[in-house]
Protein backbone atom coordinates (compact mmCIF):
# COMPACT_ATOMS: atom_id res chain seq x y z
CA UNK A 1 0.00 0.00 0.00
CA UNK A 2 1.59 3.50 -1.21
CA UNK A 3 1.50 6.06 1.45
CA UNK A 4 1.11 9.51 0.37
CA UNK A 5 0.56 12.77 1.81
CA UNK A 6 -3.08 12.63 1.57
CA UNK A 7 -3.57 9.62 3.32
CA UNK A 8 -2.35 11.13 6.39
CA UNK A 9 -5.91 13.42 6.05
CA UNK A 10 -8.44 10.04 6.07
CA UNK A 11 -7.99 9.12 10.06
CA UNK A 12 -8.16 12.75 11.28
CA UNK A 13 -11.64 13.57 8.71
CA UNK A 14 -12.62 9.72 9.86
CA UNK A 15 -12.73 10.70 13.51
CA UNK A 16 -14.47 14.04 12.61
CA UNK A 17 -17.37 12.52 11.30
CA UNK A 18 -17.43 9.96 14.06
CA UNK A 19 -17.79 12.35 16.60
CA UNK A 20 -20.41 14.45 14.54
CA UNK A 21 -22.63 11.33 14.20
CA UNK A 22 -22.26 10.97 18.07
CA UNK A 23 -23.26 14.25 18.58
CA UNK A 24 -26.40 14.33 16.44
CA UNK A 25 -27.62 11.16 17.91
CA UNK A 26 -27.28 12.42 20.89
CA UNK A 27 -29.29 15.52 19.80
CA UNK A 28 -31.91 13.33 18.35
CA UNK A 29 -32.14 10.98 21.46
CA UNK A 30 -35.05 11.57 23.97
CA UNK A 31 -34.34 12.83 27.04
CA UNK A 32 -34.10 9.38 29.49
CA UNK A 33 -33.46 8.78 33.11
CA UNK A 34 -32.87 5.19 34.62
CA UNK A 35 -32.55 4.22 38.66
CA UNK A 36 -33.20 1.10 40.65
CA UNK A 37 -34.13 -0.06 43.48
CA UNK A 38 -33.73 -3.13 45.29
CA UNK A 39 -35.64 -5.32 42.57
CA UNK A 40 -37.25 -3.12 41.17
CA UNK A 41 -36.51 0.04 37.92
CA UNK A 42 -38.12 2.74 36.74
CA UNK A 43 -37.32 4.46 33.57
CA UNK A 44 -38.30 8.42 32.64
CA UNK A 45 -38.25 8.63 28.82
CA UNK A 46 -39.91 12.01 26.96
CA UNK A 47 -41.60 10.88 23.88
CA UNK A 48 -43.46 13.90 22.29
CA UNK A 49 -45.85 13.16 20.46
CA UNK A 50 -46.51 9.73 21.22
CA UNK A 51 -49.55 8.59 23.50
CA UNK A 52 -49.76 5.71 25.87
CA UNK A 53 -51.63 3.95 23.13
CA UNK A 54 -49.04 3.87 20.75
CA UNK A 55 -46.29 2.92 23.25
CA UNK A 56 -45.41 -0.83 23.54
CA UNK A 57 -43.24 -2.30 25.99
CA UNK A 58 -41.65 -5.62 26.21
CA UNK A 59 -39.52 -6.61 29.07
Amino acid sequence: MEKTEHSAIWPSLYDLVRALTWRVADWLSPSTEASGCGGSYTINMELPGVGEDNLDLTI
